[in-house]
């Protein structure tokens, strides 16, 4: 007892507690500012060290030393009649107190920001490109792939909203800050993030921040080893998802966000083909188009039960196989061919998916290539009760409401999409078609304004935007949005026929012409000569050439026509023979409003 009352004497443990209060809130300043200016790893570990090592250091130097009035002495030098620790040990007790006091309010303020009692948690997020530490192109394609898997991560939760990576991407390097940011995109939280690679050596940091205050939600520095990228990659999903509070029970969610492989050298070159595939969408640039199909057959040769790379591959195939999209650009194989990939990269994907609702998605592929649409349609509104925020799956939907001819369910949608505070690139290129149909000018125009102001960038909705505008003839909006598409890098035959169609609606017929042999010169394609020869009003070449690949049983290029409202069966029987029952060949056509020869 005597050694207890000594070590009160010295003011040993009044020191020892100050210490740790103090050590405490020095570690607290340290991770957010080593967070917010991305310092090394190292020294946040070496403040931690110093503060564990000074610990036994300052209790020995508080037992071996007495603050007395006359300064500090050694213990031994002080006469023990004297009260020598009463006056420091109240200093103490208010440095204790103070620091104590401190501490205290910062966790009470750090839970107040985290929790508001009088507001549920607004769960919608966009995922900004991870910003790279270097001019190496490589790393910049794993950074922007990276991040896009995080964001397909995020989206298969589903009561998270989660804006597009078409819409995210766009503020790239783009300096703005994050309210700003947040306001453009129309959510509340943002992951900002950024990476740095040196061989095996792999550094991640992300952060959750608060749009409304720039509170930082959830912050973590990674600093592993490259083969630890999966587990990263996973890791930030889940941290995300937690600290928005969504409703996933952690074994659903684990699984939700799960990569599909644990192949390294599969997962780095199955995100380096996501993030060429973004680029080449969002630009209309199709320099690195096979890329795509390259790096998602790197992905499945390290990995062949890596199902998603099979899917993606699969994808791959069948935009070439649709013959119209502006990236498709394989042209020495034939239909032939590229179908037998398709679907052998289909198959894959079926068998090797273990998740129900994925296998679902997959299916859907299946489905409309074997042209059974209305179950097509009933598998994507299955898949979209699990996952209502996927955007592909929305704008297949509302493709497959045009390709029923159900345009008064397809307007409905659109209307409610441009309305509502969602986006996405697929939902928001879909939605502006099917306001085609709608048959009201003004509805038409008013809904593609809002929905090119949730992303006035996108260049899939630009593009559409200007045949909705000729649509509704309303032409000089039309005018600036041919403008945007001209000084894009998209395709120079969609480039074309877009000032074809443009041509046609201030009846300019012998410019339309000129626009005409210029899309024959420049694309084989079928969806983009069918859509010259009809808004120029040549019914007859435009007729035989779909009875053409009708005759030769083109079928998947035949079915990239169906959504159009514009189409005419008449003259298809063996396409109408393998659409029988369906109601689609019964279905309204639409006369184009803009056509030359109106």
């Amino acid at each position: 007892m005597s050694f207890v009352r000594e070590l009160k004497r010295r003011n040993v443990f009044r020191v020892g507690i100050a210490y740790l209060v103090v050590a405490w809130l020095i570690l607290q300043l340290s991770d957010v500012l080593i967070s917010l200016l991305e310092l090394p790893d190292w020294i946040g570990r070496t403040a931690v060290f110093v503060l564990i090592v000074g610990f036994p250091v300052v209790v020995v130097l508080a037992w071996a030393f007495e603050l007395t009035p006359d300064g500090v002495k050694r213990d031994s030098d002080v006469n023990r009649g004297d009260t020598v620790g009463a006056t420091p040990g109240r200093k103490l007790d208010f440095v204790i107190i103070g620091a104590l006091v401190i501490a205290l309010g910062y966790f009470v303020w750090e839970r107040q920001q985290l929790v508001s009692p009088d507001a549920p948690i607004d769960r919608s997020i966009a995922v900004l490109p991870f910003v790279v530490r270097s001019t190496d192109v490589e790393q910049e394609l794993f950074a922007d792939g990276l991040t896009e898997e995080i964001l397909n991560s995020l989206a298969r939760t589903p009561d998270l909203q989660v804006a597009s990576s078409t819409s995210s991407f766009v503020f790239k390097d783009s300096g703005d800050d994050i309210k700003t940011i947040a306001e453009s995109l129309g959510v509340s939280h943002i992951l900002e993030g950024s990476v740095r690679r040196s061989g095996e050596t792999l550094r991640i940091t992300a952060r959750l921040i608060r749009a409304s205050d720039g509170f930082e939600l959830w912050s973590q520095p990674y600093n592993r080893q490259f083969a630890d990228v999966i587990a990263i990659q996973e890791d930030i999903a889940i941290q995300i998802a937690n600290a928005l509070e969504t409703a996933m029970d952690p074994e659903a969610l684990a699984a939700m966000v799960s990569a599909g492989t644990h192949s390294v050298p599969a997962y780095e070159a199955y995100l380096k083909g996501i993030a060429i595939r973004t680029r080449s969408r969002m630009s209309g640039d199709t320099s690195q188009v096979m890329e795509i199909e390259t790096e998602f057959g790197r992905a499945v040769t390290f990995d062949p039960q890596f199902a998603n790379a099979h899917y993606q591959r699969a994808r791959f195939w069948r935009m070439q196989m649709t013959s119209g999209g502006p990236l498709a650009v394989v042209k020495d194989l034939s239909a032939e061919e590229m179908e037998q990939r398709y679907f052998e990269a289909l198959n894959q994907a079926i068998e090797h998916e273990k998740d129900i609702a994925v296998k679902t998605l997959y299916s859907v592929l299946r489905s409309q290539d074997e042209r059974d649409y209305r179950e097509a349609l009933r598998q994507i509104e299955e898949y979209l009760r699990l996952r209502p925020a996927d955007d592909d799956a929305l704008g297949t939907r509302s493709e497959l409401t045009g390709t029923l001819g159900m345009y008064d369910e397809g307007v409905k949608l659109a209307v409610e999409y441009a309305q509502g505070d969602t986006k996405g690139s697929a939902t928001s290129r879909e939605a502006i078609w099917r306001l085609f149909y709608s048959g009201s000018p003004d509805l038409i125009v008013e809904n593609v304004n809002k929905i090119l102001a949730k992303d006035p960038d996108d260049m899939n909705a630009v593009y559409q935007s200007h045949k909705a505008y000729l649509w509704a003839m309303d032409i000089d909006s039309a005018r600036i949005a041919l403008q945007k598409i001209l000084a894009s890098p998209w395709a120079e035959s969609s480039k074309s026929l877009a000032q074809l169609r443009q041509a046609c609606a201030e009846n300019r017929k012998n410019d339309a012409q000129r626009f005409l042999a210029e899309v024959l010169e420049k694309t084989d394609r079928l969806q983009v000569i069918w859509g010259a020869y009809m808004a120029i009003g040549d019914d007859d070449r435009a007729s035989k050439l779909l009875q053409e690949y009708d005759e030769q049983r083109r079928f998947n290029e035949l079915s990239a026509l169906l959504f159009y409202g514009e189409l005419d069966f008449t003259n298809l029987p063996n396409l109408s023979a393998q659409l029988s029952g369906q109601g689609i060949v019964d279905r309204q056509v639409f006369d184009i409003p803009f056509r030359c020869d109106r």
